[in-house]
């Protein structure tokens, strides 16, 4: 699984609907480049104008002191970095700087269907859910899976308050102002 800090959900959210329902888009779109490998150094791509562009970055990742835990992304698999080392290029692409310390706090917030749209190079679809009923949203999740797994990734967020008296997040569950990767479908009693 994929986790992040609260501030950059956008982009971990399209980034573990990718790794999700196409993990071979990852795969393809990450190359060692360092010169000696020793370096650790990685070429990510991404996805704008209708061409890929090219980021390097060094696995040198922000962490948290003393416990050494990654401060934004991650994997719940101890050792697997990628997600980290994704989002150091996301935030290196999205600001434009040239150094290798990039400001994550730029990235904080965001649109979720543009990061997948980075991610994956394919054509988006945004669907506004105020006017569906839930059978409608039930329906178009379902339409996007196979065996009850998304194919395409797809993300959910929430507006920075409820947007009406008869939504109400806490009940729900869920937070404001937040993202969340669509993985797939099941019924539950």
């Amino acid at each position: 699984a994929v986790q992040g800090a609260v501030g950059d959900c956008y982009y971990i959210a399209a980034l573990a609907s990718v790794a999700w329902a196409r993990p071979y888009v990852i795969a393809q779109r990450t190359r060692a480049s360092g010169t000696p490998q020793q370096q650790f150094v990685d070429m990510i791509e991404h996805y704008k104008s209708g061409k890929w562009q090219k980021t390097e970055v060094t696995e040198l990742l922000p962490l948290n002191s003393p416990a050494n835990t990654y401060i934004y992304a991650r994997s719940s698999e101890v050792g697997e970095i990628w997600p980290a080392v994704y989002e150091k290029a996301y935030a290196k692409w999205r600001t434009g700087i040239s150094g290798d310390q990039p400001d994550y706090n730029q990235i904080a917030g965001g649109d979720p269907i543009g990061a997948l749209q980075a991610l994956t190079g394919l054509p988006t679809t945004y669907v506004g859910t105020s006017a569906l009923a839930a059978h409608d949203i039930w329906q178009k999740v379902r339409s996007n899976c196979i065996s009850m797994k998304t194919f395409n990734p797809m993300v959910a967020w929430t507006y920075s308050s409820s947007p009406s008296p008869n939504v109400n997040y806490n009940s729900a569950h869920i937070a404001a102002n937040h993202a969340y990767s669509i993985l797939g479908w099941q019924y539950a009693n």
